[in-house]
Formats: structure tokens, C-alpha cells, sequence
């Protein structure tokens, strides 16, 4: 398997960690491309590959602008689910002080 190829599978690893919520394994692999890819970088340097490195590149920041929108999508829907799991332990108690008040209320009266 070529460099480029290499690159390419931890690519689609690092989306489908990113599609399945799993932000620690995708930050990992993330870590190995990035090294896989300045690695690579260097080899080519201003030689023959540099053709098929800026080829590459353009189609992982596409990928990356891709990846970054669903990030940015997912932590919208996390951020408003906290709020409304929030909201909704502050309801629950809010009713039970309100029950525990009404009942001795009763108790008293």
C-alpha cells in the first residue's frame, strides 16, 4: 500500500470515527495521519510526487471542510440536548420542592 493510500485509509478511519460519535479514536488516528502525512511531505519534497502530494492535499481539505461541518452539526445538536436535559432537570425539581411544599401543606392544615 502506497503512502498516499495510507493516508487516504486513515482518512476514511478518522470519518467513520467521526459518523460514529467517537471523538477520542478519531482524534488518534487523526494524530498518525497528520505524522503520516508531514512524513510524506518531506519525502517528496520538490520531486516528481509533488504532483500527486498537492493532489492529495486538495482532496483531504476537502474531506477535512466535510468532516469539520458534521463536527460542527453534532456539537449544535449536543450543546441543545444539554440545554434541554438541563431545563428539564430544573422542572423536575421545581415540582418535586413544589410537591414536597404542597404536601406539607396538607400535612399542617
Amino acid at each position: 500500500m502506497s503512502t498516499i493510500d495510507q493516508i487516504l485509509e486513515l482518512t476514511s478511519r478518522v470519518e467513520d470515527c467521526i459518523d460514529g460519535g467517537d471523538w477520542g479514536e478519531a482524534a488518534a488516528l487523526d494524530n498518525q495521519r497528520c505524522e503520516l502525512i508531514g512524513r510524506y511531505l518531506n519525502e517528496v519534497g520538490d520531486g516528481p510526487g509533488r504532483a500527486a502530494a498537492a493532489s492529495m492535499l486538495r482532496e483531504l481539505l476537502a474531506r477535512n471542510e466535510l468532516a469539520m461541518r458534521k463536527v460542527q452539526v453534532m456539537r449544535e445538536l449536543i450543546s441543545e440536548q444539554s440545554s434541554d436535559l438541563r431545563a428539564g432537570d430544573s422542572a423536575v425539581k421545581a415540582y418535586v420542592a413544589h410537591t414536597a411544599a404542597a404536601m406539607a401543606g396538607l400535612r399542617q392544615g
